[in-house]
C-alpha cells in the first residue's frame, strides 16, 4: 500500500473481513463504523486473527484489526487508521478471600493506585 494512514470511510469501500458476532472485538469495529456512519461490506467472518490475516495476505479482503505478530510474516500491509481514538477495558480479577502471593498483593495494589 501506498498510504501512511487511511479514513475508515476510505476503508469500507473494500471488502471486509470481520470478527464473528461472539468475538470480544466485533462491537468495537461494529462502533467504529457506526460511528463514521458507514456500511461495511462483510464479506467473511472470522473467529480468530490468525485465519483473519490469512484471508488478508490471499487477496479475500481488508481487516480492521489490532497489530498482532503474525501481520509481520504475511505478505500484508499495514495501514494505520486516521481518526480513530478507541478505548479498551481490561480487567483484573483476585480472589477475595484467598492467600495471595506477596508478589501478587503488591501488583495488585500497585494497579489500584495507578487506576489502571
Amino acid at each position: 500500500s501506498y498510504e501512511k494512514a487511511v479514513d475508515l470511510e476510505q476503508a469500507a469501500a473494500y471488502p471486509q473481513i470481520f470478527y464473528t458476532s461472539n468475538s470480544g472485538l466485533r462491537p468495537v469495529v461494529d462502533r467504529m463504523f457506526e460511528q463514521v456512519k458507514v456500511r461495511p461490506q462483510i464479506a467473511y467472518e472470522i473467529e480468530e486473527d490468525g485465519s483473519m490475516a490469512g484471508l488478508v495476505a490471499q487477496n479475500f479482503g481488508i481487516a480492521v484489526m489490532p497489530e498482532i505478530p503474525v501481520l509481520k510474516q504475511l505478505e500484508v500491509d499495514v495501514v494505520p487508521l486516521r481518526n480513530q481514538h478507541q478505548k479498551r477495558y481490561v480487567y483484573m480479577a483476585c480472589g477475595k478471600d484467598k492467600y495471595q502471593p506477596p508478589l501478587v498483593s503488591k501488583f495488585a495494589d500497585y494497579v489500584k493506585r495507578r487506576g489502571f
